[in-house]
């Protein structure tokens, strides 16, 4: 299956350096890693899944971790 990104787990002193840099650029920014494997849906799953999205207007990652 293929990996994704996920959210990165930071210490305070490298969150304080992403702070810095989104006041210094007016911007937010998002600090992700490598880590999650998509779950092997079946294609009822995947079925319920997309009719869920289409509900919500959202966009949903099933996966592993």
């Amino acid at each position: 299956m293929a990996e994704f990104l996920k959210i990165a787990k930071l210490n305070e002193q490298d969150v304080a350096k992403i702070r810095a840099l989104e006041e210094a650029m007016g911007t937010h920014i998002m600090a992700y890693q490598p880590g999650l494997q998509m779950a092997d849906l079946t294609a009822e799953q995947v079925q319920a899944l997309q009719g869920v999205e289409g509900e919500l207007g959202v966009i949903l990652l099933a996966y592993d971790e």
